[in-house]
């Protein structure tokens, strides 16, 4: 990745030679850069780019100690060289020194206040220290330089996101989406859809956010993503009735994820946890069976809230099919009932599990 830019040809000394060398970094050939830049500075033994450089690669080969110092008395040559404090900011940030190599992206972009890969090696470490606002500025540059690259939007939408600025992140991201739909592939367009949903729940605009999703329905190319996030603007809102109506279309996707059936109890106003609403439960299970009678996942949780003759009955038919096909993996799905038997003391349980294993 290019980080540095190369200077004037009477100040460099060996222009060919320098970029060689930056290509030496990019691909990570340390031990040729090294070499390299001991040529050039037999040549030009005062030239503080070079020495900056030599100095990153000895910090990239486990030099750490001497190469910072390299880096260093290079930059103490030239403090108005943008080159020698953004690699000394490199320095800084592969030591996981993030403050002191912010300080340095900052210095050198007094000197090239337009380079773009000084700003995008400055908004990555922001985002590491969590400097939002800092972020906003810095993104909005590069958003400046290129504002019909879509990239650049979403950036800056996010660094406004995450400095807790909502409303603007939506503003900025009405604006965006004007100037780049016509460039944009019916997934991107489905991922941006999702991001400007995820702002309103953030900002708790539940009723937007739902707006927003069922609005752009046939941009959306995820719909397990789809269901999910209306479903949580519905519970949110208090509809339990369209919550309910999502969970379900998430289980006819796919049945046999366990979560999407607490959705659906959820949103039928029971709470899994609390033993007395395992009736009614039941009554959830039984319905959701009609159409998902072969689910493993829900023949399990039945065995969570049956008890008595419906807990034998259905323990047994599940058994027997597993050991029909040889799946010995049941026992630990089931580890859950033993622990049961022990802490609530159901001798029933204990005795149907023991007939349905060894009858």
């Amino acid at each position: 990745r290019r980080c540095v830019q190369e200077t004037d040809a009477e100040y460099m000394g060996d222009v060919s030679n320098f970029k060689q060398l930056l290509k030496h970094y990019e691909g990570k050939q340390y031990k040729k850069g090294l070499k390299l830049a001991d040529k050039i500075l037999e040549n030009n033994p005062d030239h503080p780019e070079t020495t900056s450089l030599k100095g990153l690669f000895y910090v990239l080969t486990d030099k750490k100690d001497e190469g910072a110092k390299l880096a260093k008395g290079a930059l103490a040559k030239a403090l108005k060289s943008e080159i020698c404090w953004h690699i000394y900011g490199i320095v800084h940030r592969t030591m996981l020194n993030y403050p002191e190599a912010i300080k340095c992206y900052t210095t050198a972009l007094r000197f090239d206040p337009e380079n773009i890969q000084i700003l995008r090696d400055l908004a990555i470490l922001q985002i590491h220290t969590k400097e939002y606002e800092g972020l906003i500025d810095t993104r909005y540059k590069l958003l400046m330089n290129k504002p019909n690259f879509a990239l650049n939007w979403v950036s800056y939408i996010v660094a406004l996101h995450l400095s807790g600025g909502y409303q603007d992140a939506l503003k900025a991201f009405d604006s965006a989406y004007k100037i780049v739909e016509k460039d944009l592939k019916l997934q991107e367009k489905s991922e941006m859809h999702f991001y400007k949903s995820m702002i309103y729940e953030d900002l708790k605009d539940y009723k937007n956010m739902l707006e927003n999703l069922r609005t752009h329905e046939k941009e959306i190319v995820d719909t397990i993503g789809y269901h999910e996030f209306c479903y949580r603007a519905c519970r949110y809102l208090g509809d339990n009735q369209g919550a309910l109506q999502h969970a379900e279309e998430l289980l006819n996707i796919l049945p046999e994820n366990d979560q999407y059936y607490n959705f659906c109890l959820l949103a039928s106003g029971l709470d899994p946890n609390v033993k007395e609403n395992n009736e009614k439960i039941l009554e959830v299970y039984n319905r959701l069976a009609e159409k998902h009678s072969s689910s493993s996942v829900l023949k399990i949780r039945f065995l969570r809230v049956a008890s008595g003759e419906l807990f034998r009955t259905k323990i047994n038919d599940l058994l027997k099919k597993y050991f029909k096909k040889s799946m010995p993996s049941i026992f630990a799905e089931l580890k859950f009932l033993y622990l049961s038997l022990i802490h609530i003391s159901e001798p029933t349980r204990l005795l149907s599990i023991s007939y349905a294993v060894f009858c």
